[in-house]
């Protein structure tokens, strides 16, 4: 495969690189089954690719942005984050246009198992570059086929330290706009800047202009402290808006997702 512009003296930490392979990429479940729940159950999986760096021979795994709903079906899009003891992070943020790129794979990394009946809701818990895991899910849900009554609904519950960590904001917040009835973002940041300005990035590496809103007065706000709170933000991306709550994710959140008799919900961990 082959890398496009790739500017090597590039500061950031993370990169979207786009793979293209001189044919199509498939991946197990590309084609819609016969059946709507059978079709669904094809598309409740995460894949991941193994890159190989060529001259230690180490490989990482990284999880594509899309997998089966890809706008190329000749591409794959990876999020990478470089590291300062990361072989293949660092190689893939050196790499020049016309390299050719080892993959192995796809591998399912996670899929919803046969004896498993499929889910009402599906809440997901990601850190980090984990976020690819919740965007492709995301896109092998809503853009591989339509919504049906046994499409299971999705949360995002992202955990990052500061705004700048964030990644694919504009890309999440997408699915949110457009799947409002099954796709619900909120975003947890332990260090909220002072200015209520947020840098938000596309995954094409586009400024995406937003802004802070607190949720709650100043009076409010004040009570919350008082009564050991966090306080909640909107991060306004006209023309909408994700849910931001300063603060880690506690066992409080997570109380109210637990799975119910009542109700079919699966809790999927990651990092």
């Amino acid at each position: 495969m082959q890398a496009p512009r790739f500017d090597t003296t590039e500061p950031l930490l993370h990169r979207v690189l786009t793979l293209r392979s001189a044919s199509d990429i498939l991946f197990p479940s590309s084609v819609s089954s016969a059946s709507e729940k059978a079709d669904i159950r094809a598309r409740l999986a995460i894949y991941a690719y193994n890159v190989k760096e060529p001259h230690i021979q180490v490989e990482r795994a990284y999880t594509p942005l899309y997998a089966l709903a890809r706008p190329d079906p000749r591409d794959l899009q990876l999020l990478v984050k470089r590291y300062r003891d990361g072989e293949v992070s660092r190689y893939l943020h050196r790499v020049r246009p016309g390299t050719d790129v080892s993959l192995r794979g796809p591998e399912v990394t996670w899929q919803l198992r046969d004896d498993t009946p499929i889910p009402e809701e599906i809440v997901m818990l990601v850190a980090g570059t984990g976020v690819t895991t919740a965007h492709q899910l995301l896109s092998n849900v809503f853009d591989s086929g339509a919504i049906t009554p046994t499409t299971p609904r999705i949360t995002v519950l992202y955990a990052a330290p500061t705004m700048d960590s964030l990644q694919l904001i504009p890309e999440l917040n997408r699915y949110q706009k457009k799947f409002a009835s099954h796709v619900s973002v909120r975003a947890y940041v332990e260090s909220m800047p002072l200015l209520r300005h947020a840098s938000v990035t596309s995954a094409q590496g586009e400024a995406v202009p937003a802004a802070l809103a607190p949720r709650m007065s100043f009076t409010e706000h004040l009570t919350s402290l008082l009564l050991g709170r966090r306080k909640q933000w909107d991060l306004v991306m006209v023309p909408s808006t994700l849910s931001v709550v300063q603060g880690r994710i506690e066992s409080e959140d997570l109380a109210s997702y637990l799975p119910q008799p009542h109700h079919r919900r699966l809790v999927l961990g990651g990092t």
